[in-house]
């Protein structure tokens, strides 16, 4: 019984990889990623988006480009700016960020 036993698992081993490979090739051949929507924005300088408008269509154009983040991302934008006490003036107020949840 134990001989059989040993058999039959050693012939599962030897068939896995090939189904494997053979879902894997399946996978590949589904064509490329969906292209985009709108267009993307410009950063600036701080690594920050200008607006929530800017930060909202960069995060719709990662998500609708990407196959991964195509039905399953709900973009999110957040102004990370807040203001400190022993600066007199900020000069930029507006540092958005995006996130997909």
């Amino acid at each position: 019984m134990a001989i059989r036993c040993a058999t039959i698992f050693a012939l599962v081993l030897l068939l896995t990889p090939g189904v494997v490979a053979h879902r894997l090739r399946e996978t590949s051949q589904r064509g490329a990623p969906p292209a985009p929507v709108g267009k993307a924005p410009a950063v600036d300088k701080d690594g920050a988006y200008d607006s929530k408008d800017h930060a909202c269509a960069a995060c719709k154009f990662a998500a609708t480009g990407s196959c991964a983040m195509y039905k399953s991302c709900v973009c999110y934008a957040t102004n990370a700016f807040w203001s400190s006490v022993n600066v007199a003036s900020e000069t930029d107020k507006d540092n958005w960020h995006y996130a997909c949840g």
